[in-house]
């Protein structure tokens, strides 16, 4: 299981994923394909599966390769 989090600031946003505690990583929006504030269902799909095929007790060096620098 995998949790996901989104909230928009700073005009961008801002994807929580992670399923224990302080294990959590930080992404910007554009990392997973969303890139206006009103992300259309096709770019919520594509941010989705980009989530839905990280293996489980995936790692943060998998994040980077996946996504680019993380943002913590």
């Amino acid at each position: 299981m995998v949790n996901v989090a989104a909230a928009y600031w700073g005009d961008e946003w801002h994807v929580a994923v992670g399923a224990g505690p302080c294990r959590a990583r930080l992404l910007t929006g554009s990392q997973l394909g969303l890139e206006s504030k009103r992300p259309s269902r096709e770019e919520l799909a594509r941010a989705l599966e980009a989530v839905r095929t990280l293996p489980e007790g995936v790692s943060k060096n998998e994040f980077v390769r996946r996504f680019g620098q993380i943002v913590r």
